[in-house]
């Protein structure tokens, strides 16, 4: 059971951690292959950019679940308790707002690109464009429990600040 609540807390970053070592490993190869070899893969850019994509949008759920993106937080610890505590909840709630519109629009557009392929490999086109309500529906997932438990306790961390993780 203990593996599971493992993977269950951490198959995000593992899988942002994977995204972003096969985007090393291909960019080396097609430099490799590009200067050493004198033939340059036609796929390795495409794959690297759709890589790319996937990991960032995957990222930022994973900034939502460690507390770990870009806030100015010496403004909100000079406010008093009920301040700070209303503050954490408008800054959840706009970013709330951010990942529903992301849901929404990111299956929107995810459809609306549905029969356009790729240039090299000819996949669907829509791959680039469906981490965005993937994201959105991850962040949702992550800030929603993390927004009761700053209401209910102002002093409520729902994940260590990134400077305290190792």
């Amino acid at each position: 059971m203990a593996a599971w609540r493992w993977l269950y807390a951490n198959l995000i970053e593992w899988i942002v951690g994977v995204l972003l070592l096969a985007i090393v490993l291909i960019t080396i190869w097609q430099v490799f292959s590009r200067y050493i070899l004198n033939s340059p893969l036609s796929w390795s850019d495409e794959v690297a950019q759709l890589l790319l994509v996937w990991a960032a949008f995957l990222g930022s759920a994973v900034g939502i679940k460690r507390n770990s993106h870009l806030k100015i937080d010496f403004a909100t610890a000079l406010l008093p308790t009920p301040a700070r505590r209303f503050a954490t909840l408008l800054v959840n709630v706009l970013v709330l707002v951010v990942a529903i519109s992301m849901t929404v629009y990111g299956w929107q557009f995810y459809f609306n690109t549905a029969n356009d392929t790729s240039t090299s490999l000819g996949f669907p086109r829509n791959l680039f464009y469906l981490p965005i309500p993937i994201s959105g529906m991850l962040m949702i997932a992550l800030l929603i429990p993390a927004t009761i438990s700053s209401v209910r306790d102002p002093n409520y961390k729902y994940a260590r600040p990134a400077s305290d993780q190792v």
